[in-house]
């Protein structure tokens, strides 16, 4: 079995607080071919200090200025190396196990992306609530945009290198602030990708009152109803509840299945 190099890219800006966590999700994987680069918008807290603590295990990493989160993320992407790219916030964790699970996952060269089960936590790392990953649906990822999420998400590298925007020299959209992960899958997808479920816990989203999704979740909103509307100008808001019920019963069904069925650890 191959062991692919995986590179995780961790955008940072003063979430100094949760930092660690997120860096000890990382390197107490049980895999050990990759590496990790941390772009730092230049914070103002604690940040340096727990990236100077770690910096022995950390392949790269800069403080700099930026143009936020969207702009750090390409540019981890220019220095990454792997054959497969992961991305975690620095306020979000991996699972355990999540690095060996994706690389088993990627054993097939049918694959292109791929994703798994996620955990909602809160500022004390508590879980909150489990959300089951359901086959990629692209009717349901356009109606309420669940299925894949970048804490749980991996890809390949060659893959995405087509997808680059020259404007911006990465595969980001740097024009957009929180909506940058679906927009990347939207185009994966609309580019052929092959996606991949696996059905265990790759990842947790931490919700907290500083983290942008509980700040400016009117934004969030305003930017995913514009990619919509660009990538897919066919679908139309009208035709919504005529999917309402039937998406969601199906991705009820399919989480119930798996909790009940799949080795969802």
């Amino acid at each position: 079995m191959e062991d692919h190099k995986i590179s995780i890219i961790v955008p940072s800006y003063n979430q100094g607080q949760f930092l660690s966590e997120t860096i000890q999700s990382i390197i107490t994987q049980d895999y050990r071919n990759y590496e990790l680069i941390i772009i730092d918008g230049g914070s103002t807290d604690n940040t340096l200090e727990v990236i100077k603590e770690y910096e022995s295990q950390i392949t790269y990493w800069v403080s700099e200025p930026d143009h936020g989160q969207t702009h750090a993320l390409n540019k981890g992407y220019k220095i990454a190396t792997g054959t497969i790219i992961g991305w975690q916030n620095s306020d979000d964790v991996y699972e355990k196990g999540a690095f060996r699970r994706a690389n088993d996952a990627f054993q097939t060269r049918e694959t292109d992306f791929v994703y798994g089960n996620y955990r909602l936590i809160n500022e004390f790392s508590v879980i909150v609530k489990n959300y089951f990953a359901i086959d990629f649906d692209i009717a349901i990822k356009l109606y309420e945009n669940t299925i894949v999420y970048n804490q749980s998400m991996f890809w390949r590298k060659t893959f995405s290198d087509e997808m680059v925007i020259s404007e911006f020299g990465g595969p980001f959209n740097e024009k957009l602030r929180f909506v940058m992960d679906a927009e990347f899958v939207f185009r994966a997808y609309l580019n052929g990708a092959r996606f991949k479920r696996v059905n265990q816990f790759l990842g947790s989203f931490r919700m907290h009152a500083d983290n942008k999704t509980s700040l400016l979740e009117t934004v969030f909103v305003e930017e995913y109803a514009q990619i919509r509307r660009s990538l897919f100008p066919n679908y139309s808001r009208n035709k919504e509840l005529l999917f309402k019920y039937p998406l969601k019963m199906k991705r009820l069904l399919f989480s119930a299945a798996f909790r009940l069925l799949g080795d969802a650890r």
